[in-house]
């Protein structure tokens, strides 16, 4: 299953490159910024949604890695 591999920018703004749990090291070719807005959501673009196969309503799960860099999952149910 995907996953992204995100890394804070500056104070909203990270970059998120997809990665997967059976080849944790090879980047994939394109790498995505997206915004943590006002209410703590992150606007994570539909073009990445859509590679992912997630939805707006998906249940995500953020697991630090290390300062400022962490893993967005997403829990299946």
């Amino acid at each position: 299953m995907p996953y992204l591999h995100c890394t804070k920018l500056s104070a909203d703004t990270y970059e998120a490159r997809i990665k997967d749990e059976y080849d944790f090291d090879k980047d994939f070719e394109k790498k995505w910024s997206f915004i943590l807005d006002i209410e703590g959501k992150f606007d994570i673009p539909e073009d990445l949604l859509g590679q992912l196969g997630w939805k707006d309503n998906d249940l995500l799960e953020w697991f630090e890695t290390r300062s400022e860099e962490f893993l967005l999952v997403k829990i299946v149910k």
